[in-house]
């Protein structure tokens, strides 16, 4: 049996960038966008006005089962797989994964996919990719 592709990796990237979003923003705003570099690369951009996440805690966020606690954390679930999932899985891709992110103001994640793992050959820098479907659809 052949392994799945690739390319089925995109949405459980989605998924988990947006869950952690919701879970981490009690009160405030999440968005999701995506762009065509000038590069012809694909940049999806997660961000949320939430409770952010410390800079000496960044190096750390992507470490399997590592939870960064702090009183506006600790009482949410998880076993702290959700970014790492989503850096690993970028990687299969051979994209990039970042985060930026600053306590009280919020946290932005981007995936950044190479061209050669996009199929928009013709498509001019800076174009919309397309509109996004609700979030439910995702599931």
């Amino acid at each position: 049996m052949k392994p799945a592709p690739r390319e089925c990796k995109v949405r459980p990237i989605l998924r988990n960038l947006l869950s952690n979003a919701t879970k981490f923003t009690p009160d405030g705003d999440v968005s999701i966008a995506a762009a065509v570099a000038p590069d012809r690369a694909i940049v999806v951009t997660v961000s949320d006005s939430g409770i952010g996440i410390p800079a000496t805690d960044l190096p750390r966020a992507t470490l399997p089962f590592v939870r960064l606690a702090n009183e506006l954390t600790t009482p949410q679930d998880g076993a702290g797989l959700g970014l790492p999932l989503c850096k690993r899985l970028t990687d299969l891709h051979g994209a990039q994964f970042t985060i930026e992110s600053m306590p009280g103001i919020g946290t932005t994640c981007r995936v950044r996919f190479p061209r050669s793992r996009t199929c928009l050959p013709t498509m001019t820098p800076c174009e919309p990719v397309a509109q996004l479907p609700e979030l439910r659809a995702l599931g």
